[in-house]
């Protein structure tokens, strides 16, 4: 009974630890695929000639990737931001027919761990990032 009572924390902190990391693990994923994915799209869509559609149409492709709803809200849901968008008819490459888009995609998720881990500042609560750059000739 005293060795239980003194392994029981060890155990419960090995698997606590492998919960949260396999957590980690997994919305890291899909921060990284839902900003990939976002850049693409984004650069591919020849509907999509500014800026403010394209941070409209990020928002909502993160939000159904990570969260599955089309829209998020609360401080748990995924921020999509647009650094860049650019369609350029000048660029090497480019033509009037078929210009290039180049799209910069940020995401950050807010994520809390299921243990308050001591050494994590804030204790517990961990922000995702993830950026990318997708940059593509438009066909019409």
């Amino acid at each position: 009974m005293v060795e239980f009572a003194i392994l029981l924390p060890l155990i419960l902190s090995i698997v606590g630890g492998a919960l949260d990391f396999s957590r980690v693990f997994i919305v890291d994923l899909k921060v990284q695929s839902a900003t990939r994915n976002a850049a693409e799209s984004i650069a591919s869509d020849i509907t999509i000639t500014d800026s403010t559609t394209a941070l409209t149409r990020a928002q909502q492709l993160v939000c159904t990737e990570i969260t599955g709803s089309s829209s998020c809200s609360g401080s748990s849901a995924p921020v999509a931001t647009v650094t860049s968008f650019s369609v350029s008819t000048t660029a090497l490459g480019a033509t009037v027919k078929n210009p290039i888009a180049t799209v910069t995609v940020n995401v950050s998720q807010p994520f809390d761990m299921l243990f308050p881990w001591p050494f994590m500042s804030p204790p517990g609560h961990w922000t995702m990032n993830g950026t990318s750059t997708f940059s593509l000739v438009r066909g019409r």
